[in-house]
C-alpha cells in the first residue's frame, strides 16, 4: 500500500510540474516520520512510567509536564532515558511534580558529570534521607560536594555513605559533620574511605558500651565514659564538640605506647589501620560541606554552558513546541486506523 502510495503521489508531483517534487515528497516524509516518532518516542516512555509506577490516568498529564520539561532543560538523552530515571526515583522517593522534576535532573547531571549510575547515586540519597532527615536535593549536594573534594579517591564513596551513615547518626553527627570527617581521613591519610567510615563504627559501638575497655580509654584521657556516653547521645553540637575533645585529647598524649593501647580502646584495630596522625585528625572539623549550598546547580550550568549544547537546548524547545502538539493529533488518529485495519 506504501509503495503504491508513493508512486502516485511522485507521479502527481510530476505531473503538476513541481521539477523538485521528488525533493518534495522526502522532506515531507522526513517530517511526517519525524513527527509521529517523536510522539510515539514520548508516548511509550509514559505508558512504561505509567506501568512501572502505577499512576492515575488522571496524574498521566501531569508526568508528561515533567518529562518535557526535562527534556527541555537538555538532561537525558532521549526520552526513555528520562522515563528510566523518572520510573527509579518515582519509586524510591514517592516525589511527583517539581520534587520529580528535581530529582530527576540532579540524578542526571551526576551521572553525565561524575559517571555515578542513577540507580546507585539514588540509593545514597536514600540513606541520607532516611537517616539525617534531609531533603533529596540537600543529598545530592552533598554527594556532588563529596566528588568535587576529592572523597571518592579509592571509589567507595557512595558505598560508604550507605554503610556508615547509621554510624555517625548514632554518634549525633549530621550529614555534613559526616562528610567533614570522612573529608579529614582522607586528606589525612587514609589508604580507602571504607576505613574512616569502620573507624567511626568502631568508635560509635565503643563509645557506648560502658566496657571496662572504654571506661579505660576515656579515663586515661581524663573523661568520663557516662558523661561522654551522655554527650553522643545528645547529638548536634554537643557531640560534635566531644568528638573533638577525644581525638584531641587523643593526639595530645605523649606517650607512644600509652597514646596505641588508648587508640586501641577506643577505635579498634581501626587505629591500628589508620594510624595516629589519621585518627587524630577526624574530629577537627571545618565547614567544607553544606547540604544547602549551590553545589550540583552550578554544576548544571557549567556542563550546559557550551555552543553545543546551547544550540542543542534550542533543538529540544523546538521539537516539543511544534512536533508534540501535532503528534498529540496525529496518533490517536493513527492508533484508530490501525485498530480499523
Amino acid at each position: 500500500v506504501k509503495g503504491a502510495y508513493d508512486t502516485i503521489s511522485q507521479s502527481v508531483l510530476r505531473g503538476i510540474g513541481f521539477g523538485a517534487g521528488m525533493d518534495i515528497w522526502d522532506t515531507m516524509k522526513e517530517g511526517i516520520v519525524e513527527t509521529v516518532t517523536f510522539s510515539s518516542e514520548l508516548q511509550k516512555s509514559l505508558n512504561s512510567i505509567q506501568s512501572a509506577t502505577g499512576i492515575a490516568d488522571k496524574e498521566i498529564s501531569n508526568m508528561k509536564d515533567t518529562m518535557l520539561d526535562i527534556y527541555n532543560s537538555n538532561f537525558g538523552e532521549n526520552f526513555e532515558d528520562i522515563g528510566e530515571a523518572i520510573k527509579t526515583i518515582s519509586q524510591q522517593t514517592g516525589a511527583s511534580g517539581e520534587d520529580l522534576k528535581d530529582l530527576t535532573e540532579n540524578a542526571l547531571a551526576l551521572r553525565d558529570t561524575f559517571g555515578y549510575d542513577v540507580n546507585e547515586s539514588l540509593r545514597s540519597v536514600n540513606t541520607l534521607i532516611k537517616q539525617f532527615g534531609i531533603d533529596g536535593n540537600e543529598a545530592f549536594n552533598l554527594i556532588a560536594q563529596g566528588k568535587q573534594n576529592g572523597l571518592d579517591f579509592s571509589g567507595e564513596m557512595l558505598d560508604s555513605i550507605n554503610e556508615y551513615s547509621v554510624q555517625f547518626k548514632k554518634l549525633g553527627f549530621s550529614a555534613e559533620d559526616m562528610f567533614e570527617i570522612l573529608n579529614n581521613g582522607s586528606t589525612d591519610g587514609a589508604f580507602n574511605l571504607d576505613k574512616v567510615g569502620d573507624a567511626i563504627k568502631e568508635f560509635s559501638i565503643r563509645a557506648i558500651d560502658g566496657s571496662d575497655t572504654t571506661i579505660d580509654g576515656f579515663t586515661k584521657l581524663g573523661f568520663n565514659a557516662d558523661d561522654m556516653a551522655k554527650k553522643f547521645a545528645e547529638g548536634g553540637d554537643t557531640a560534635k564538640e566531644a568528638f573533638r575533645q577525644v581525638t584531641k585529647a587523643i593526639g595530645n598524649m605523649n606517650d607512644p605506647v600509652q597514646q596505641s593501647i588508648v587508640g586501641v580502646d577506643l577505635f579498634g584495630t581501626m587505629w591500628e589501620d589508620l594510624g595516629p596522625k589519621v585518627v587524630t585528625q577526624l574530629g577537627d572539623m571545618g565547614d567544607n560541606f553544606s547540604a544547602t549550598s549551590d553545589a550540583l546547580n552550578q554544576i548544571k550550568k557549567i556542563n550546559f554552558n557550551d555552543l553545543g549544547s546551547a544550540f542543542q537546548y534550542i533543538k529540544r524547545n523546538i521539537q516539543t513546541s511544534i512536533l508534540v502538539p501535532i503528534g498529540d493529533e496525529v496518533l490517536p488518529r493513527l492508533n484508530n486506523f490501525a485498530n480499523w485495519f
